[in-house]
């Protein structure tokens, strides 16, 4: 997934640089005015997400990842995943099977 950096410019006088997934609009932190990004570029950032998966109650599957960086562990992540879909189990993935 690219990650890019969007700088942004606001008529109020205020401008500054964020990042993000995608070229989204921002909000002014001093006006709060919507402003469109006014120049971006990609930036190549690590992706470090773990799949697991969780088995729910009647034996499915679900797959999600959980990323290292998010600011919650990963066991957090993975128990708000466990408790979002009532699974019962979850597992990292280490190879999946192609499907």
């Amino acid at each position: 997934m690219a990650w890019y950096r969007r700088h942004y410019t606001c008529p109020c006088g205020i401008s500054w640089w964020d990042e993000w997934s995608c070229l989204c609009n921002d909000r002014c932190p001093k006006c709060n005015r919507e402003i469109e990004p006014d120049d971006h570029e990609v930036v190549e950032a690590e992706v470090r997400e773990i799949e697991y998966e969780f088995t729910l109650p009647d034996g499915t599957k679900r797959y999600e990842f959980v990323d290292p960086d998010a600011g919650y562990s990963v066991m957090t992540q993975v128990g708000m995943f466990m408790a979002m879909h009532g699974a019962i189990i979850a597992l990292p993935v280490k190879d999946k099977p192609n499907d």
